[in-house]
């Protein structure tokens, strides 16, 4: 018998230590004490996990956060951080509540704030805060008066760190802000956001380091975001809940795009490195491909080479002056400071004369937005607009076809300076014409834009030493006769010989 009851005892002691892992909780209130370290909160499809985590290295040394990671997803992927510049010692645990003023908080185990929600607060709050499948943390206040029961007070998605996810909405007032480094959390310097209707840039500290759609209509292919990522940001319904659902129920907050995502299985993340990445879940792998990122290359970054530059990034010295240009600070350039870029030569006028009448033709896959764009019946009349005054700088003449003006012949006219112009040693891409002196417009034979001189000098170039070889051949034929000739009597034949071996070369 009394074996009996303590066999039974060890199994409800065992079975006790179990269930909170078969009956794991997605919602915390104001009715439970607090979250502990190590403690989790998982979304009750299991999409997501909460809780306190490890994050560093060797190097930078190991830090508890607390945030929301991909469940079971090895290494972790997070996808939210609470305490990014502020983490604990990984020798500290921590614990994780609603405050009696309905903040969101975490305190360390000596009872020290380490981060908190900046909401105004109440006297007397209820409330929950629920862990959702989409991986969208929010907060809800229960309410004694009105239609809805609960109200959304605070959410992850509309307070992100680093990551995009299904279901969240851009606007121009969310920023997502890169880690530092690979396993530090904490805010590193580069920002993407919003900033026109479907145009979006990332800043690093105060600088533009790379904008979508930098050439506006006129080659609007060259740099648009990928269909799936503009899809994922223009979600215009953003989160929405319908509040009429019990807040302890599974359901999932609706998203509305044009295409339809499984809210785990894409993200987009501001990466420490400076490029915006697009990573979609490979469902027979379990691995998450990058099939997305901007900026590319180093050409597709905003102004990479500076003003009146071109940039190509086949070619081993990627940036050039254009033609009639030269660097602002030769020194700089010359050392790889190209910040400064390029200035033309010479004027555009001079006392009120022009210095510029003729056009060279540059095919470009990328160059900055124009300034003016209208209707015209022909190129040359395109062009007569450009020479009208000193502040244009190139124009193109795009056939109906190509004008994205729908069936309209258009003339774009660029008067600032040039930039964002970017080449790739092809004929793809659409043809400016660059304001140049007469010199340069007409120049014969100029170099090609990938640096490589044509045919015709290339074969110019090549006789000199074509001859140079011919010579020191001669020489050295010339030397070993006469070593031989000293050293052997039969020099006269010998002689014969190389005089014939001689004469025939020059005669080939």
């Amino acid at each position: 018998m009394v074996r009996s009851i303590c066999l039974a005892c060890m199994f409800i002691l065992l079975l006790s230590s179990y269930l909170p892992f078969y009956f794991a909780k997605d919602f915390l209130s104001t009715s439970d004490d607090f979250l502990h370290d190590p403690k989790t909160l998982i979304s009750a499809g299991e999409s997501f996990e909460f809780g306190f985590i490890t994050i560093g290295n060797d190097t930078i040394g190991f830090r508890r956060y607390v945030g929301i990671w991909y469940y079971k997803s090895e290494p972790k992927i997070f996808v939210w951080v609470a305490n990014r510049d502020n983490p604990l010692t990984n020798n500290t645990t921590g614990f994780f509540r609603i405050a009696e003023d309905g903040n969101l908080v975490m305190f360390d185990e000596h009872k020290k704030l380490i981060w908190k929600t900046n909401l105004e607060g109440w006297d007397s709050f209820k409330g929950t805060m629920k862990l959702f499948d989409d991986g969208n943390l929010v907060l809800f206040k229960e309410e004694e008066e009105g239609i809805n029961p609960v109200r959304v007070i605070w959410e992850s998605f509309k307070n992100p760190t680093d990551t995009f996810l299904p279901g969240m909405f851009m606007d121009e007032k969310l920023i997502l802000v890169s880690w530092a480094s690979l396993d530090d959390p904490a805010p590193g310097e580069f920002k993407f956001q919003k900033e026109e209707i479907k145009q979006y840039i990332i800043r690093k500290e105060r600088s533009i380091y790379w904008k979508s759609g930098v050439s506006g209509d006129f080659i609007s292919e060259s740099d648009d975001m990928n269909p799936s990522v503009s899809s994922l940001l223009s979600n215009t319904n953003g989160s929405h809940f319908n509040l009429t659902k019990l807040i302890n129920s599974s359901y999932i907050p609706n998203i509305t795009t044009s295409s339809s995502f499984n809210v785990t299985k894409t993200r987009l993340v501001m990466n420490y490195d400076g490029n915006v990445q697009y990573f979609t879940l490979q469902k027979e792998s379990g691995r998450w491909d990058l099939t997305w990122q901007e900026p590319q290359d180093q050409c597709n970054v905003f102004r990479a080479c500076g003003n009146s530059t071109s940039c190509n990034s086949k070619n081993n010295l990627r940036c050039a002056c254009l033609p009639g240009f030269e660097p602002v600070s030769p020194d700089n350039w010359n050392s790889g400071n190209i910040s400064e870029g390029c200035h033309r030569k010479m004027p555009l006028c001079s006392n009120g004369v022009e210095n510029f009448k003729s056009f060279k033709p540059l095919t470009v896959i990328r160059v900055g937005k124009a300034d003016v764009k209208f209707e015209a019946n022909n190129e040359n009349e395109c062009k007569e607009e450009c020479l009208k005054g000193c502040e244009c700088q190139a124009y193109s003449f795009q056939m109906p076809e190509m004008s994205q003006l729908r069936g309209v012949k258009a003339c774009w006219i660029w008067s600032d300076d040039l930039n964002n112009i970017q080449l790739n040693n092809t004929d793809e891409g659409r043809e400016i014409h660059l304001r140049t002196p007469l010199n340069i417009g007409a120049e014969a034979n100029p170099p090609k834009q990938d640096g490589v001189l044509d045919e015709t000098n290339k074969q110019f170039k090549q006789w000199p030493l074509a001859f140079a070889v011919t010579v020191a051949i001669v020489i050295a034929l010339a030397f070993t006769i006469f070593y031989i000739y000293t050293r052997n009597k039969k020099g006269q034949a010998i002689c014969l010989y190389a005089f014939t071996t001689v004469r025939g070369m020059s005669e080939s």
